[in-house]
């Protein structure tokens, strides 16, 4: 596992309603001629991704950006992190081409950003 832990300053559960996993596709497909297409797979690592929300106080908001602006040198560092559904520990970072958005939630910050399992 990684040598960084989630913030114990941090929530740590995201939000339900805001809690989604996808893979990436590992399919290609060639279309025929006549009949269905035919479907191998491309690649044998394919990537999970969570996308998660949480509702930060102002304090956590500033926690959750020395977080991933030092701690995981704005995301590009693994560190470990406990899945809500499973409750089990897995070895992520924040997705490459994707950066943690902020919005207002009352007085409190709602921060959206996507995991991928390392």
């Amino acid at each position: 596992m990684a040598a960084i832990d989630w913030p114990a300053t941090l929530p740590a559960t995201p939000l339900v309603d805001g809690f989604r996993e996808t893979t990436s596709n590992g399919r290609i497909f060639s279309q025929m001629e006549v009949g269905p297409a035919k479907v191998r797979r491309r690649t044998t690592a394919v990537s999970r991704f969570f996308y998660v929300e949480y509702v930060l106080t102002t304090t956590q908001k500033g926690y959750f950006d020395t977080f991933y602006e030092t701690t995981t040198a704005f995301g590009t560092l693994k560190f470990d992190w406990t899945r809500p559904d499973t409750n089990t520990e897995v070895e992520v970072r924040f997705k490459p081409d994707d950066t943690p958005s902020a919005s207002p939630d009352g007085l409190d910050v709602r921060v959206s950003f996507v995991l991928e399992v390392v």
